[in-house]
């Protein structure tokens, strides 16, 4: 491997050791763990498709259930975010994958995309004429 560490922020990625290292905690990761985290990583802030991680990191094994990309991404929520069922850190995008947040949970984090879809639900309704 080329790089023997690969970070986004604050999370690093040690992949001679397998650990995770996040808010000065250290977590032993499985060798899926680890892959899927190196994906995440290297493509922070943007969106990896669940095509593209199957892919990687189970190198195109068709046979793979649906649900275990969500069930080793919660995993990792649960090494990354305090609360692993409302996620800061590791977003699912919804109908397109997922995405590492390489900032700090302090800064704004809400992507692009979330915003203009909160702004449109917030615009204001039209009047429907009335019926005669």
């Amino acid at each position: 491997m080329q790089n023997d560490v690969v970070t986004a922020g604050d999370v690093m990625l040690d992949h001679r050791s397998l650990t995770l290292t996040f808010e000065g905690r250290a977590y032993r990761l499985t060798p899926v763990e680890a892959a899927l985290l190196d994906l995440l990583i290297r493509n922070h802030d943007q969106i990896v498709r669940r095509e593209e991680i199957v892919r990687t990191v189970w190198e195109g094994r068709a046979q793979l259930s649906r649900s275990i990309v969500a069930v080793y991404i919660y995993s990792l929520r649960k090494m990354l975010e305090p609360t692993p069922s409302s996620p800061q850190r590791i977003l699912s995008v919804s109908g397109q994958g997922y995405l590492l947040r390489s900032r700090s949970v302090g800064e704004a984090l809400d992507p692009p995309s979330r915003r203009r879809r909160l702004r449109r639900r917030t615009a204001p309704y039209r009047a429907v004429p009335a019926l005669a």
